[in-house]
Order: structure tokens, then sequence, then C-alpha cells
């Protein structure tokens, strides 16, 4: 396995960008329907303190009570907390209507799946939360647990069988935490960050197998030919610049392959427009050299450089063919290849090793008599 540069890395991601931007909308899109989807609940926390029989501050086993703190905690979902924060819940409004709704609400499954106990680091304080529906609910059902788990326990401490110097647990009123969900933010702000990551995955795997080609060094390994040069806009007309694309004539030299004008067939990956304007810069180059060239495009009208159309190009005269892109042209560009003494292809950089493939499937006779290729951006 080759070891990659951080910038090849980066340009396999950005390869795979649609599957970036799909994967962050999949997330947003997700925390907007999860934010739809949830009820409005509100918290409050009631806080208790777990101390000794004797007093708050007496310091005698003073280690031992975070640990007893954490029993007291685990007491709130036994049956006798849970039937009296059940009782003094519904105890808590003065609305008979409200009431008799609390009553059907409050079962032992939903208050214990509505309060929480967590206790305060190396400390004996509990905090007791409830979650309700509205702010008031909340407060009501933390206070009512509260109050019972610490009714619970200061009443077995203070039975005549428990042990003298027992606990005594003091209870403060509920305060409220405010609403607990739905939080668009934080939830648009976990699904995006979820979306990111697994995007980032799935846009380099995607770059993986879309494979685009950004340096001619790649383009080169590609199509096991040089780029010869750089197809760019020079006073607004499309031309072709590069010292090797200047030595084209001598890379045709050798005569024609049937004793006739050469044939060189520009074709390719590029567009249109950029393959007919690597055929002109083609026919320019080889007529600086004081050859004679004609330009035919698509292999049908004709365009004259030094000699009209009715006149036929001398033999060691070259025919330089615009052909139409590869993918595009069907068998016709099947046979122009195998009619041409040489192919120049004309490809973009950023194209997918999968699109420049194509020329090697547009006939073996491309590799067999391929000159080089020209870029484009």
């Amino acid at each position: 396995m080759t070891e990659r540069s951080l910038g090849e890395w980066l340009r396999l991601v950005r390869d795979g960008w649609p599957a970036l931007v799909v994967c962050v909308a999949l997330g947003v899109g997700g925390a907007l329907f999860y934010t739809s989807r949830q009820d409005s609940s509100y918290g409050a926390t009631c806080t208790l303190v777990v101390s000794a029989a004797r007093g708050f501050l007496d310091p005698q086993d003073a280690d031992q009570l975070p640990a007893l703190a954490d029993t007291v905690g685990r007491l709130v979902v036994t049956a006798p907390v849970v039937h009296q924060t059940a009782v003094r819940y519904v105890r808590a409004t003065s609305d008979p209507a409200e009431a008799a709704r609390r009553r059907r609400t409050a079962t032992a499954k939903w208050i214990k799946a509505h309060v929480v106990t967590r206790r305060e680091a190396s400390s004996a304080i509990l905090r007791v939360s409830g979650s309700a529906r509205s702010q008031r609910e909340a407060s009501d059902l933390a206070e009512a647990a509260g109050l019972s788990l610490s009714g619970v326990v200061n009443q077995r401490s203070a039975a005549p069988q428990a042990t003298p110097g027992g606990l005594r647990v003091a209870a403060f009123p509920a305060s409220g935490d405010g609403k607990l969900s739905p939080r668009p933010r934080r939830d648009l702000l976990i699904g995006a960050n979820v979306g990111i990551l697994a995007g980032l995955l799935a846009a380099y795997l995607m770059g993986v197998l879309r494979r685009r080609l950004w340096r001619p060094e790649e383009i080169e390994e590609e199509l096991h030919a040089p780029v010869l040069g750089r197809l760019v806009r020079v006073g607004g007309e499309a031309t072709v610049v590069g010292p090797e694309f200047a030595e084209l004539p001598d890379r045709l030299a050798g005569g024609p392959a049937r004793g006739g004008p050469l044939t060189v067939l520009v074709s390719g990956t590029g567009k249109p427009e950029a393959i007919r304007a690597v055929a002109r810069s083609t026919v320019q180059a080889l007529e600086a050299m004081g050859g004679q060239a004609r330009l035919v495009e698509n292999g049908g009208s004709s365009e004259e450089s030094e000699a009209p159309d009715d006149t036929p190009t001398p033999v060691g005269g070259y025919i330089v063919v615009a052909g139409p892109p590869v993918g595009k042209a069907g068998n016709g560009l099947l046979e122009l290849a195998r009619e041409a003494d040489h192919t120049l292809i004309v490809t973009a950089l950023g194209t997918s090793r999968r699109k420049l493939r194509r020329v090697h499937g547009a006939g073996r006779v491309f590799e067999r008599r391929l000159l080089g290729t020209v870029v484009t951006e």
C-alpha cells in the first residue's frame, strides 16, 4: 500500500464532495426531524444533604457519608418512596382536574422514568431531578421525590430498632432547570457534526472510486503518454502553450504510414470547442515548422490553412482531424482512430480516471499511436 500525502488525501475528499454534502444534509435533516418529534420537557432539581443524626457538622465518620449518600440515592426507586412521591405529586396542585390527570399519569413506571438522583463529587449532597411537560409539574415532581426520599430515610433512622447515631437527610425546596427538550440548536449541532464525520469518510471512499486526476503527472501515468502542453487563452483566443507541443513536428518525423499525408486525430474527454482549439493549434505548430496542414472538423467540414478545400494535401503534408469527444462518438470515432496515423488526446485537469480510460476503450489503436496529451483547465 502506497503512502499518501496530506494533499492527496484532501484531493480525494474534494473529489467526493457530493457525498459530504449529502451526509451533512442528512445529518441536519435528521436533527430537524428528531426535534420536531420531541415533546416539550422541563426539569427541576431538589437538593438533599445526608449527614449524621448528631448534626450536619459532626466530623465523626464524615468520610463514610459519600458512600452512604450513594445508598440513599438508590432508595428513590423503592416502593415506599415511589408511593409517597406519587401522593405528594398529586397533592401539590389545588386544581381538581389537574390532580385527576396527575393521578392517572403518576404510575410507578412513570415516576421511575422521570426521577433521577446523582451525588455531587466527593460529597454527601444528592441532587434529585424530575422532568415533566411543564416547569411547574417538574418542580412539583422533584420536590415530591426529594421530600419522600428524605422522609422515608429519616423515619427509618428514628425507628426504635434503628442503630443509634443514624442518618439524617435534609431536603431543600426544588429549583427549576428550565426547558430540557426540544433544543433545536443542540440537535442541529449534533446532527451537523455527525454528518460531517460520516461525510468525510463517504467523500474519501467516493473520491477513491471516482479518483480524479488533477496533476499532469497523474494523467501521464494513466495514459502512458507525455503531457505536451496546456490550452490557455491568449488575446481572447484559445491556444496551446508548452515547449513540447512546439516540438510536435519532430515527433511526427519519419514520413506517412501509408505513403500519403500523415493524419493526426485530435480527440479526448475535453469539450468539443477545446478539441477544435487544440486541432487549430496543431495545424499552426505544423505550419510554423514549414509543413502543410489541413484541418478537418469532425471528419466532415474542412477548414483550409494553406491550400483550398478542393486541393489535395501534398504527400508529406498533414491532415488534422478534430474528432468528437470520446464517449459521444460511437463507432464513428473508432473508424477515425483506425484511419489516423497518430492521435492527440485533449482532457481537462480533474477528469476522473474512469472517464479517461474511455480513451483506451475507444480502441487499442490509441495506445499504439498516441502522441501525447493536451490539458485544459
